[in-house]
């Protein structure tokens, strides 16, 4: 019985709820968006600029993460696994595509517009996929 009263007062004293991964994932990396959109304000085109811009880039990349992440898990797929997956995925093509456009051409290139598009059509795919059962 005893034991019974000190559970009651222990779960009295918490009086909020622990914030969920996905949550805590979309917090993460909307945080990271705004600092490299205040990065590049603040230090216009200039080398540190540049590198603010690419951070907010990660902070748009894991915020598509994180929204197909929450749609696979509302159809019963693995929370985990679609976020990496839509994660990593754009972010190796796009230094794939970097790759491959300096060795032909001999030029930096960014590869943004290429792991922006395949983020969305990874977030297009897991919208479309069937409900698991």
């Amino acid at each position: 019985m005893k034991q019974m009263e000190t559970n009651e007062i222990r779960q009295e004293k918490i009086p909020f709820e622990p914030i969920s991964v996905s949550k805590k994932v979309f917090l993460i990396f909307a945080v990271v968006l705004l600092i490299g959109i205040i990065g590049f304000l603040s230090f216009g085109h200039t080398l540190t600029g540049h590198i603010f811009a690419h951070v907010g880039g990660l902070g748009i990349l894991g915020l598509f993460a994180g929204l197909s992440g929450i749609i696979a898990r509302g159809k019963n797929y693995n929370y985990h696994k679609t976020f990496l997956l839509s994660f990593l995925l754009p972010i190796m093509l796009g230094l794939l595509v970097v790759g491959l456009v300096f060795l032909s051409q001999g030029i930096v290139y960014c590869g943004g517009s290429v792991s922006l598009a395949v983020a969305i059509i990874i977030l297009i795919i897991v919208l479309f996929r069937k409900r698991k059962k």
